[in-house]
């Protein structure tokens, strides 16, 4: 998945996956959303990493292992 947006602050990408995280000012998100997706991934046998898109925004990449 790829974006446009602000991206990720740095002091947060190494969190970025665990329970509870949240960036941003909130907005009542318990932060959950992309722990999940990586339990998810993870149980499928893959892996999902985010990395800064040159010139702004955010990308996830998600790798499955094939059946």
């Amino acid at each position: 998945m790829l974006d446009r947006g602000p991206g990720v602050p740095e002091a947060l990408q190494g969190q970025l996956f665990r329970r509870f995280v949240q960036g941003g000012s909130g907005g009542g998100a318990a932060g959950l959303g992309l722990f999940y997706v990586r339990m998810t991934v993870e149980r499928w046998g893959g892996r999902i990493r985010y990395e800064d898109r040159p010139g702004g925004g955010a990308a996830f990449h998600v790798t499955l292992r094939r059946a």
